[in-house]
C-alpha cells in the first residue's frame, strides 16, 4: 500500500512510483460528523468516515479507506501522534477497506506467516521480538492485516519494520540503540529499523493464542470448532469499530474463511518469570514436530 504523508513515518520506504493508496494530511476536523451511525467513548462514525479523539494528543478523521486528517493538540509529541496514527487510525482505515486485522504480532516461520494473538500483556510483541532476536524475520507488530489472495489461502501483509516493547523486555533481550519512547508517561519503546524484517506477504499456516497461568510449565493445545472462531473474533483489531461501522457480516465471513484455512493453537505460559527464549525454543519444537 502506497502512502503519501505530511508527517514522517519512520521505516517506510520513501521511494515509490504511482498514485498513493492513502494520503495523510494535517488539517481541520469537524466537531461532529453528519449522519452518525455509531459511536464509542473516543470515536464516532458514519458510513464512510470515523473521527477518533485522543485527549491531549490529537484528533483524526479517517475517510473512505484512503484518507487520514490529523489535528494535533498543542503539547503532543510527534511520537504520540504517530502512535495512534499507526495504530487505531490505520486499523479503522483498513476496516473501511474491508480488510480486517488481528490484534497481534507476526513473524516469518518456515516460509509462512506465524501470528501471535492474545489479550493485552499476554506477550505477543515480546514473543515476536524473541524470534527476531534468534534470527527470524518480523512481519508485523500490533496490527496483522490479513487478506485472501487465493481461494482458501490467507496471507498476512507486512507491516512496518519496527516493534514496540516494554523496557524490561528490551533489557532482557539485550536490544540496544535506535530506541524511541512512544509516550512520555510510559516505559515502552519502539525499536526501529529492524534488520530481520520480511517485506513480502506470507501465507498463514498457523496462529498461536497466548495466555498466562500460575503453572510453571508451558502447555500447547490445538483449538477447533466454535472455540476457534470465537478466539479469532475476540482478537480482531478494534472490534468496536467493526460493529459500529456495520461491517459485522463482512467481518464474520472473513473470520469463517480464516478459521477454515489455518491451524489455531492455545499456548499457556507462566505469568513469571520471563521465559521468552525458552518459549521460542518450545514453540520451535512443537511446530517443527507438527511440520
Amino acid at each position: 500500500m502506497l502512502v503519501e504523508s505530511e508527517i514522517e513515518l519512520p521505516g517506510l520506504n520513501k521511494e515509490f512510483n504511482g498514485a498513493p493508496h492513502v494520503t495523510i494530511r494535517y488539517g481541520t476536523i469537524p466537531k461532529r460528523l453528519n449522519n452518525i451511525i455509531g459511536k464509542g467513548i473516543l470515536f464516532e462514525n458514519n458510513s464512510n468516515e470515523l473521527i477518533l479523539r485522543i485527549e491531549s494528543v490529537s484528533s483524526y478523521l479517517i475517510s473512505n479507506g484512503d484518507s487520514i486528517i490529523i489535528s494535533p493538540c498543542d503539547k503532543a509529541t510527534l511520537e504520540e501522534i504517530r502512535l495512534f496514527l499507526l495504530g487505531s487510525c490505520f486499523g479503522a482505515l483498513l476496516q473501511q477497506r474491508e480488510v480486517f486485522p488481528l490484534h497481534g504480532s507476526a513473524i516469518s516461520f518456515q516460509n509462512h506467516g506465524l501470528v501471535f494473538i492474545g489479550k493485552s500483556s499476554s506477550g505477543k510483541s515480546s514473543l515476536a521480538a524473541g524470534f527476531v532476536k534468534k534470527g527470524y524475520n518480523l512481519l508485523a507488530d500490533d496490527i496483522c492485516a490479513i487478506s485472501e489472495k487465493n481461494k482458501n489461502v490467507m496471507f498476512i501483509e507486512p507491516g512496518l519494520p519496527h516493534i514496540k516493547l516494554w523496557k524490561d523486555i528490551l533489557e532482557y533481550l539485550e536490544y540496544e540503540g535506535d530506541l524511541v519512547k512512544i509516550r512520555p508517561s510510559l516505559e515502552k519503546y519502539r525499536k526501529n529499523e529492524l534488520t530481520n524484517y520480511c517485506n513480502i506477504p506470507k501465507p498463514i499456516k498457523r496462529i498461536i493464542a497466548l495466555s498466562t497461568s500460575n503453572k510453571s510449565d508451558f502447555a500447547f493445545t490445538k483449538i477447533s470448532g466454535t472455540e476457534k472462531f470465537n478466539l479469532l473474533r475476540e482478537n480482531s483489531y478494534r472490534f468496536k469499530f467493526i460493529k459500529e461501522m456495520n461491517l459485522i457480516t463482512s467481518h464474520f465471513k472473513f473470520l469463517s474463511s480464516l478459521s477454515n484455512s489455518v491451524e489455531l493453537y492455545m499456548l499457556e505460559r507462566p505469568v513469571s518469570p520471563i521465559k521468552i527464549i525458552e518459549l521460542v525454543e518450545y514453540i520451535e519444537e512443537q511446530l517443527f514436530a507438527a511440520k
